[in-house]
Formats: C-alpha cells, sequence, structure tokens
C-alpha cells in the first residue's frame, strides 16, 4: 500500500488532473496538479523533470481559464527548472519552447 505522499499518488492525481482538464473542469485540474506538485517538490526537489511537468500542466491549465499572467510564470519557471537540471540540450528544453 502506497502512502498518500508517495509519488506514484502524485502521477496518478496528475493522470486524473488531466482528465478533469479535458472536461474543462478547471478548478478541479488545478488543485490536483497543485497536490501532485507540493508531493513532488517534497519527494523528488524543486528541479526534477517531474516537477517541471506537473507545473507545466498547472500553465497550462491557468492559460486554459484566461490566466495568461499566471501561466507565463509557470511556463518560466518550467524554463528555469529544465534549464538548471537538464542542461539546454536536453530534449525536455526543447518541449518548452513547443
Amino acid at each position: 500500500k502506497l502512502g498518500p505522499d508517495h509519488v506514484d499518488v502524485a502521477r496518478t492525481s496528475i493522470h486524473i488532473a488531466d482528465v478533469l482538464q479535458a472536461q474543462g473542469m478547471f478548478e478541479k485540474a488545478q488543485e490536483k496538479y497543485q497536490a501532485a506538485l507540493e508531493i513532488l517538490v517534497c519527494e523528488l526537489g524543486h528541479f526534477h523533470k517531474d516537477v517541471a511537468t506537473a507545473v507545466d500542466k498547472i500553465g497550462v491549465t491557468l492559460c486554459s481559464q484566461g490566466k495568461f499572467e499566471e501561466a507565463l510564470e509557470k511556463h518560466q519557471a518550467v524554463l528555469d527548472i529544465r534549464l538548471e537540471k537538464p542542461g539546454n540540450e536536453h530534449v525536455d528544453f526543447a518541449r518548452t519552447y513547443h
């Protein structure tokens, strides 16, 4: 049995949030992404690729709600994470610019 703060629980929460996002339930998706992000940061640290992915998904959700300034801040944070850890030749770095 996994505990509530397990990385796999966070990843599953992200998948649930993805479905909520697809259904247009942006606030509920945002809550799930945020909860997952908190677990991932605690368990993996701020500069892990899974943390960047969660922050990116939060940014997409904010953009979908028309919250462009907040979305831009999240996407900049993703870029900062990806530049810090894998280096600018890594595939995740290129995805940030996609």
